[in-house]
This record gives structure tokens, sequence and C-alpha cells, in this order.
């Protein structure tokens, strides 16, 4: 038996179609079991799959990694779940670094056909107020935070999804908070190995599960959602104009090759900062924090992978 949550809004309504067009059809070609379950406002995921985990289940989320940060901060205990994904967000970087395909139904077949499964790492911040957010992808304070705080609550998002231009309204903002995003000072902690690091200037700092964030950027090129670590980009100390140079290559993940942008690999971090900045996790902007930390949970969620 399988539970799928489709978002039906996902990418300004394409998430329904899809539905309506290849996923129902392909369930009911294969005789799979299935119960269906649309989200229809925030939070519904996270409600949905708390209905859920008496038992052992099979979750197959329809949407994108603002739907997995729902279902990844629905509980506390996710042992019960096996989550299988089918993209479609506006930047399925979850689904990129797990080498998840776009194509439905090879996405599908995934879930379906192989039925190979994997424990996945889940990242938790908690900031400096003592609250807490789980992630997928990754978390990040300052420019890149920034950028998704501005997307959120602009009215041009949900009008240019529909064009299906969602990413130039990133692009826009980020290209605008490159020369004007906020820099502060700071301190970080390698709660593994004791480091500290005072960062002067830091422009962002971002914590990633996966190798990729901000539809498609690869800040991680070395990161493995199974081995228990973050994997950090941390940009400090470079001018607006190096980092709108550097940029593009951290597509391919040949950005540390920059000087400004350095690595570090923990299973534990903590950043204070002089100044509160924007936080997000998984590309979800909740409150600004003069800080956080940040730490991996080992296997917290099983997963259908290629």
């Amino acid at each position: 038996m399988y539970h799928i949550i489709a978002n039906p809004a996902a990418r300004s309504g394409k998430g329904k179609k899809l539905w309506d067009k290849k996923i129902e059809p392909y369930l009911k070609s294969n005789n799979i079991e299935y119960e269906i379950h649309f989200s229809k406002e925030a939070g519904d995921i996270a409600s949905i799959t708390r209905s859920l985990l008496g038992e052992k289940v099979n979750i197959v989320i329809v949407g994108g990694d603002g739907s997995v940060n729902e279902l990844v901060n629905s509980s506390d205990d996710l042992s019960n779940v096996t989550l299988g994904l089918v993209p479609c967000g506006s930047g399925n970087d979850f689904a990129k670094g797990l080498g998840i395909p776009k194509n439905t139904v090879k996405a599908l077949d995934i879930v379906f056909k192989n039925k190979q499964t994997k424990p996945l790492d889940i990242g938790e911040l908690s900031y400096t107020d003592k609250t807490s957010r789980r992630f997928a992808v990754s978390c990040g304070i300052g420019f890149d935070a920034a950028v998704c705080e501005e997307a959120a609550r602009t009215g041009f998002k949900g009008f240019l999804n529909k064009l299906g231009l969602g990413k130039l309204i990133y692009g826009s903002i980020a290209l605008k908070k490159i020369f004007a995003a906020q820099r502060t000072e700071c301190k970080l902690k390698d709660e593994e190995s004791g480091l500290i690091i005072n960062i002067k200037d830091l422009f962002f700092l971002t914590a990633m599960n996966t190798a990729y964030e901000g539809g498609g950027f690869k800040f991680a090129p070395d990161a493995d959602p199974h081995d228990g670590k973050l994997s950090l980009c941390i940009v400090s100390n470079i001018s607006s104009m190096k980092f709108f140079r550097a940029l593009p290559s951290a597509l391919s993940g040949k950005h540390f090759r920059y000087k400004g942008i350095e690595p570090l690999e923990s299973s534990k971090v903590t950043v204070i900062c002089d100044d509160p900045m924007w936080i997000h996790t998984d590309g979800e902007v909740e409150k600004q924090s003069a800080g956080f930390t940040a730490h991996i949970i080992p296997g917290a969620l099983n997963v259908f992978i290629p």
C-alpha cells in the first residue's frame, strides 16, 4: 500500500495536471494499491504524514523541496516512513542530489519497480532562541536565505510560475542581493573537532546535506547524505563583483577555486554572528537570528533511490 501526497498547487497548478495526466494513469495501469491525499495549504503535508505514522508506511510526495521539508518536520521519529519523490517543484534540489530524474515515469519507476531503498541523513538546525527546524537539503544564513525570504513574499513569484518562469524571480533577486545583501562578522565552531574560525565580512554560509541548493547550484560537490556529515560552503571577505563572477562556477561545483569561498566538513557546527541575519532550511525562511547550531541525524529517513 502506498500513500501519495500530492501538492496540486506545485508550480502554480502543474502538480494537479501531473497527477491527472501521468501519475494516476501510471498507478492504475500497473495495478498499484494506493491512497491519494491532496494537500490544500501549508502544513497539510506534515499533518497527513503524522496521521500515517502508527505503522510502517510508504509515502510518495508529488512536489518539491518545500514539500519534502514539511515531511521531515512532521515528527521527531520518521523511522516508520519510506519516502518516494516525484519532482514537481521550481528547484527540485533534493531530487537532483539523490539522482531522481525529472521525468515523471522514470521517477515513478524508482519507487514502484526498482524498489531500492537506503537510509538518508537529515539535518537539524537550532536557532539561538532554542527553537529548531529540520532540513533534507540544506540550511543557510546570509545571502541565500535573504534571496529565499524576498522571493517568498514577492507578489511576482506565483505569476511567473504560471508562465514557467519561476526561476526568473530568484535570479533577479539574487542579482540584486549580490550587491546589496547584509554582511556581518561571525564565529564558527566545529563542534566535532573543537576548531574555532573567526569570519570577517560573512556574505553567506550554507550547511549542506545534499550537493545542490538554489535551483541547481552545486555548492557542496562532495556532499553525501549517507555519511553523517554536513558539507559547508563559507563565503566571506569577497567583493560583490568577484562573487558575481564566481557564482556561475557553482553550477558545476568549481567555486572553491576562488579565494573567499571555502569548504568545511563536520557533523555539527555552531555559528554566532554579530548581527541577526535571515536563515533558511530547504529554502523555507522562518525568521532572522544571530546564529544557529546545525547537526546531522544519521539515517533518520528511509528513501527510495535510483
